[in-house]
């Protein structure tokens, strides 16, 4: 059993899982104005405006099954903030961004950092409000509060 770590306002909820590939993720709504932030996400987005970035097999399949394009893809990473970090990822460190379309459509996008030589979109999908609070940019707790 592997444990789940996640921040949702000020508390840490410890939750346990089957799930083997399961990994360490971070609410980060207090961090926001950390300049680290400030930095990956302005790396992401500029490998993403340049073109430099591809999508796993997963993140193809689900944004044609969720009907989300890639120029929504990159519309949400250019105005999104890293709300969730992955540091210990399997494949390498990612993070969840939450932005939005033009036409204001809430959009996550799990990617690697831009540490890689092009940014892996890793999977995408439209936030669900009764998983999230804040915006889309906090997950609700487990329990449902």
């Amino acid at each position: 059993m592997t444990g789940i770590t996640m921040r949702t306002e000020s508390r840490i909820v410890k939750e346990k899982s089957e799930n083997p590939v399961s990994r360490l993720w971070y609410n980060l709504p207090a961090m926001q104005d950390d300049n680290r932030w400030d930095e990956i996400i302005g790396a992401i987005r500029q490998k993403v405006a340049a073109g430099v970035f591809e999508f796993s097999g997963h993140a193809t399949r689900r944004s044609i099954q969720r009907g989300i394009a890639p120029e929504e893809i990159q519309q949400a990473i250019a105005a999104g903030e890293v709300i969730e970090d992955y540091p210990d990822d399997y494949y390498g460190p990612s993070c969840l961004i939450m932005g939005y379309t033009v036409a204001r459509r809430p959009i996550h996008v799990h990617c690697s950092y831009a540490t890689r030589p092009r940014v892996k979109i890793i999977t995408v999908y439209q936030p669900d409000r009764s998983e999230w609070l804040e915006n889309y940019r906090v997950r609700r707790p487990l329990n449902g509060v």
